[in-house]
């Protein structure tokens, strides 16, 4: 009697054990999975974002306008839809009717202004890329704050699984 109670706590043990290591493994893939999300997402809003920096800049180291499109929708008791295009570009300049003085002035400032843009540039980069940091950190911290939660309780049943096979293993060997 003695023995067959040691093991059917012994196989409940095992079957314990086993059901903690599937949940442990499935909450490792899922994590990993939502981990690949995340970066790819990452990556690809970042490249969009150098890409239209990029495009910004050589547009205006061009002379080049440069363009964007906002739009807008109101739903109400009856629909109202707008789209406005903006164009900011450089002012144009008769070279006829310019000096060469007024000339220099004008490059001086075109010059100042893209050096001032550089430098904002600059400045926004090292913001963005703080705040990225801090994006990045808070994510991987919500996803090992998961990653645990899921493998604590696969843990909790191998561990149940390892004292159940104890007791059955120290039942069997009273018997």
């Amino acid at each position: 009697m003695l023995s067959a109670a040691a093991v059917v706590l012994q196989v409940v043990g095992l079957v314990l054990g086993a059901w903690g290591v599937h949940e442990v493994r499935q909450s490792l893939t899922g994590a990993t999975s939502r981990t690949k999300a995340w970066m790819k997402a990452r990556v690809q809003q970042a490249r969009r974002w150098l890409c239209q920096s990029l495009a910004d800049a050589w547009n205006r180291l061009r002379r080049r306008p440069i363009t964007r499109t906002v739009s807008a929708n109101l739903t109400a008791t009856a629909h109202l839809s707008g789209t406005a295009t903006i164009t900011v570009g450089p002012r144009p300049i008769d070279p006829d009717a310019v000096t060469d003085r007024e000339w220099l002035a004008l490059l001086t400032e075109q010059f100042q202004g893209v050096y001032g843009h550089i430098n904002t540039l600059r400045d926004q980069q090292a913001v963005d890329r703080e705040v990225a940091a801090q994006q990045v950190q808070s994510a991987v911290s919500g996803l090992d704050a998961s990653q645990r939660a899921d493998a604590h309780r696969g843990l909790s049943w191998v561990y149940a699984g390892l004292i159940f096979t104890l007791i059955g293993t120290v039942l069997g060997g009273f018997a």
